[in-house]
C-alpha cells in the first residue's frame, strides 16, 4: 500500500491490508487502516467499505457509539453501496445492543423487506420478531392469555 500510494493498486492494497488486520484480531490497527483509506481515497467507490470496516473494527473494540456513527454514515451517505445492507443490519444490531430497540426495529424491518438481502433478510426477520415481542407484548400474546394491557373501552 505504501509503495503504491496514490494509485488504484495502492488503494486496493490498503483496503485488503485493513481487512487482514481485522481478521487477525488487530482491531485498532484495522480501524486506523480503514480510516486512512477514507482520508486518502475519499472519492473512491470503495470508501463505503472502508467506513463500514472502521465501524466493525470499532464494534469489535466495544466502541458501539462510534461504530453506530460509522454504520449510519454508510446508510445515510452511501445507500447504493454494496455494503449498505450490511451496514443497516449492523446499525440495527448496535442499537439493539445499546438497549434502543425502537431504533433497531425499523432498520431490521428494512433489511427484512429487501428482496436482495438473502440470508441477512432472514436474520433481520428473526431479530425483528424478537424485538416486536419485546416492544408490543400485548399484541403478541395469544387470545385468552393475561397481559399487562389496559382493556379497551367500548
Amino acid at each position: 500500500a505504501n509503495a503504491n500510494a496514490g494509485t488504484p493498486a495502492g488503494a486496493q492494497a490498503l483496503l485488503l491490508g485493513a481487512s487482514s488486520l481485522f481478521t487477525a484480531g488487530k482491531y485498532p490497527e484495522a480501524q486506523a487502516a480503514f480510516e486512512r483509506f477514507q482520508k486518502e481515497n475519499s472519492g473512491d467507490v470503495m470508501v463505503a467499505q472502508a467506513i463500514y470496516g472502521a465501524g466493525t473494527a470499532l464494534a469489535a473494540q466495544g466502541k458501539l457509539d462510534d461504530a453506530a456513527r460509522a454504520y449510519k454514515q454508510v446508510v445515510d451517505q452511501h445507500s447504493k453501496s454494496v455494503v449498505a445492507k450490511q451496514a443497516k443490519f449492523a446499525l440495527a444490531n448496535a442499537y439493539e445492543t445499546q438497549g434502543k430497540p425502537e431504533l433497531a426495529l425499523p432498520l431490521y424491518q428494512d433489511v427484512m423487506l429487501d428482496g436482495m438481502a438473502g440470508s441477512l433478510a432472514n436474520e433481520a426477520s428473526q431479530r425483528a420478531e424478537v424485538l416486536q415481542a419485546k416492544l408490543l407484548p400485548s399484541l403478541t400474546a395469544p387470545a385468552g392469555e393475561a397481559t399487562n394491557a389496559v382493556p379497551a373501552k367500548p
